[in-house]
């Protein structure tokens, strides 16, 4: 409970494999400005929850990559949460 706690109070980087329309992603960006990178393979759903969080003012906050979590460049400290 302690770790859920800090984080609410902390920035964190998310990344979502798979994100698909991404509303638990927004909800978090949108509640606590997380930064979350979001990887879907989809354009057609990446465009939508692009265009969702432009609709929310949370461009900003949420990137949304066409990309493949099996094939992503990373370093092991770029985000906080996966």
């Amino acid at each position: 409970m302690t770790f859920l706690i800090a984080l609410i109070f902390l920035t964190i980087r998310i990344v979502d494999l798979g994100a698909n329309y991404e509303s638990v992603a927004r909800y978090l960006a949108k509640t606590y400005e997380y930064h979350i990178t979001c990887l879907n393979l989809s354009e057609i759903e990446n465009e939508r929850n692009r265009a969702m969080n432009r609709e929310e003012s949370l461009d900003k906050l949420m990137i949304v990559i066409k990309k493949s979590f099996e094939n992503m460049s990373l370093s092991n400290s770029s985000f906080d949460l996966v």
